[in-house]
């Protein structure tokens, strides 16, 4: 299966650009992996993408549309289906020479017959001085436009990170009624998060290669104008993080497991300054 993407109108591609070259966001990827495995095997939910692997980056050059290559493989697994996706480019740099495939992210796509169950845990919001970590000095690091500036504040403290999802983000994608079956902006909500805690504990930035498994329990428009967080924790010293992101009241939105990163050269440092 193929698809063209124009950066020039879509925000996910426009306002996630680094040095001005558009990169289609991991987080758009699985969530074209969790379309493409529902088109696969159509009466079937996903009940999580998993495997995840980012090898390359999908980049738009001079702000041009360019196609994306989708691959689904069904396996079944005795539970229910399991959809092996990939996605790739493919370059006719000239018409004598063969072109050139590159394989860009990977991952596994779990579907079954169950709708996903609703899940909550305790969760108490911290005041906004308990988040002294603006979205100010937040995307002095990250590259993003305003579509995907998606944390207004955050909190880090030890092996953990809270996030608090900014309000009234402009539209993801074109159409802007586009259903979305990954909740993307969640995910993106996560890495971020997950990026903050990098830059404050390990002083660099860092991009993620990989994940273990992500679920979605709810979309961003069923909080109802609820705020949302994300629950980060760095599980080990590599760092892997497990993160959730839940509402007010503890709704669990989406699950992150297994999350790694890989660390960009030179050292970014950012001084917290707790308000007055």
């Amino acid at each position: 299966m193929t698809t063209s993407l124009d950066p020039k109108v879509q925000p996910f591609l426009f306002d996630h650009a680094m040095e001005g070259t558009p990169l289609l966001p991991g987080a758009m990827g699985i969530e074209a992996f969790a379309q493409l495995a529902s088109l696969a095997v159509p009466g079937l939910q996903v009940a999580a993408v998993t495997s995840v692997e980012f090898l390359k980056p999908f980049k738009f050059f001079r702000m041009e549309s360019s196609t994306l290559h989708l691959s689904a493989l069904s396996v079944s697994n005795g539970h229910g289906v399991v959809i092996r996706t990939a996605l790739r480019s493919k370059v006719q740099a000239k018409l004598d020479l063969p072109a050139q495939i590159r394989l860009h992210f990977q991952g596994e796509v779990q579907m079954t017959r169950e709708k996903a169950k609703a899940v909550k845990v305790k969760f108490a919001p911290p005041a906004a001085s308990e988040m002294p970590i603006s979205a100010e000095q937040i995307y002095r690091f990250f590259f993003h436009g305003p579509a995907y500036k998606v944390l207004d504040r955050v909190r880090v403290e030890g092996r953990s990170a809270v996030g608090l999802m900014a309000k009234d983000l402009p539209p993801n994608a074109v159409p802007e009624a586009a259903e979305e079956l990954i909740a993307p902006r969640l995910l993106e909500l996560c890495f971020q998060t997950a990026g903050i805690w990098e830059v404050l504990a390990k002083e660099r930035l860092a991009l993620p290669p990989s994940f273990r498994s992500v679920v979605r329990h709810r979309g961003a428009e069923e909080a109802k104008g609820r705020r949302l967080y994300a629950l980060v924790e760095a599980t080990s010293d590599e760092p892997i993080f497990d993160a959730r992101v839940v509402d007010e009241a503890g709704n669990v939105y989406l699950e992150l497991e297994g999350y790694r990163t890989v660390p960009l050269p030179g050292r970014k440092t950012l001084e917290v300054r707790p308000e007055a």
